[in-house]
């Protein structure tokens, strides 16, 4: 919020959120520590494979209780407001201009964006790479926070090489800098360089 309010945006004035998937670093920031919704006039779209897999009550059930952090933490955050989140499918545009890329691993539903509209395209490919400075430079080695960690593996060597053959802006969540850059092959795996503002 303070980072909002220092670019002179009001939350209020935001009307679309587009979510990647639904770890808690991406979807807690939606209700403030009151449980207020933080953009009130914000529509939210939901990758319909997360919505489905973390408010699957029986997987839930199913789930060691220690296990349960995000099935919590989604029904917190969306329980209140599940009538009026929209659910996209991939390959399809939650926003015009916006295309959802299949991107599965990280979480069930994890998903990138083609970004149109600019001079040049942008792939916000998400949690693809948690820690750049380890899953960038290596792609095929997993980490715990993925669901499904060869997905994922395989998730990361395809994004890069489209970013490489498509002369696409990759940009990340956990990308540094701007997080927004360019990739370049280096031995094995990839090299991120942020733009520089």
């Amino acid at each position: 919020m303070r980072n909002l309010a220092a670019a002179g945006i009001a939350p209020s004035s935001i009307t679309a959120i587009v979510l990647s998937h639904f770890h808690g670093d991406h979807i807690n920031g939606l209700r403030n520590k009151a449980g207020a919704i933080t953009f009130p006039n914000a529509r939210i779209f939901a990758p319909a494979a997360d919505w489905n897999w973390w408010m699957d009550d029986a997987r839930m059930a199913a789930t060691p209780e220690a296990g349960r952090g995000v099935f919590n933490a989604v029904r917190r955050v969306f329980g209140p407001i599940a009538a009026s989140v929209s659910r996209f499918e991939p390959d399809t545009e939650p926003l015009p201009g916006i295309r959802a890329v299949t991107a599965h691993g990280h979480t069930p539903g994890h998903t990138a964006f083609l970004i149109e509209g600019g001079s040049r395209r942008l792939l916000y490919w998400a949690d693809t790479t948690n820690v750049a400075a380890l899953f960038v430079r290596n792609p095929d080695w997993q980490v715990a926070f993925d669901t499904d960690a060869e997905a994922a593996r395989q998730v990361r060597r395809r994004l890069a090489e489209r970013v490489l053959s498509e002369n696409l802006l990759p940009a990340g969540y956990h990308l540094p800098g701007s997080a927004i850059g360019t990739l370049a092959r280096r031995g094995s795996g990839y090299e991120f360089t942020p733009l520089k503002a």
